[in-house]
């Protein structure tokens, strides 16, 4: 979707970025029980995701960190 359509209509572009977001929430809860995540720490992660919080990286810098 281009800037211009999203500027005619707002509740698609909400609409795309919800559904970014849970793909997202999918994507990362699976790699992070692979990763052998806690149930805590997987709630925490679908939080950062949910309210914008998360940066691309922060779970594999999270993971890494476990084997510091």
């Amino acid at each position: 979707m281009t800037k211009r359509q999203q500027k005619r209509n707002p509740e698609l572009a909400r609409r795309d970025i919800d559904t970014y977001k849970k793909d997202l929430i999918f994507e990362m809860t699976s790699q992070a029980y692979t990763d052998g995540a806690s149930h805590e720490e997987v709630g925490e992660l679908q939080e950062q995701i949910k309210n914008g919080t998360y940066r691309s990286g922060d779970w594999e810098r999270k993971v890494a960190s476990w084997y510091d």
